[in-house]
């Protein structure tokens, strides 16, 4: 995916699956941004960039969500998938499912990298669980 922003417009191109991760879309947003505006104070860009890395990883979520054969890219999509299928078990069983297995596929992998629930949000993977929740919930209520 090339995410790019013109007048301040983001937009996506698809890219095939292998390179599609949140650490791509975040990269490529940081530079533009920089780029862009070489004013902003490093406090209003790392709030811009949490805010690109909480919705790239809520799309993934969803995405993942949706589709039974996805994994994850990363250890930060890995832990984070894992928490989201804890926390959206209750309304959405069959979407949890799919984020469970997504994790699971890669801690095969790597059983090494898979974190605590509170080594996540410490990490600032995640800001909350409740906010994990009620985002990813809205997102997957179709709204």
């Amino acid at each position: 995916m090339v995410v790019g922003t013109n007048d301040g417009v983001v937009s996506c191109q698809a890219r095939p699956k292998s390179e599609i991760s949140v650490a791509n879309v975040v990269a490529s947003l940081y530079s533009q941004t920089i780029n862009k505006s070489q004013t902003l104070v490093a406090t209003e860009v790392a709030a811009m960039n949490a805010r690109y890395i909480e919705s790239a990883l809520l799309a993934r979520c969803s995405m993942v969500a949706r589709e039974a054969a996805q994994s994850a890219h990363d250890q930060r999509e890995a832990n984070v998938f894992r928490l989201a299928a804890m926390v959206v078990r209750s309304r959405f069983p069959a979407e949890s499912m799919c984020l469970m297995q997504a994790s699971e596929r890669y801690f095969a992998l790597y059983p090494n990298e898979k974190l605590a629930s509170a080594d996540v949000v410490r990490k600032g993977w995640v800001v909350s669980l409740p906010r994990l929740r009620d985002m990813l919930s809205h997102r997957l209520d179709g709204h």
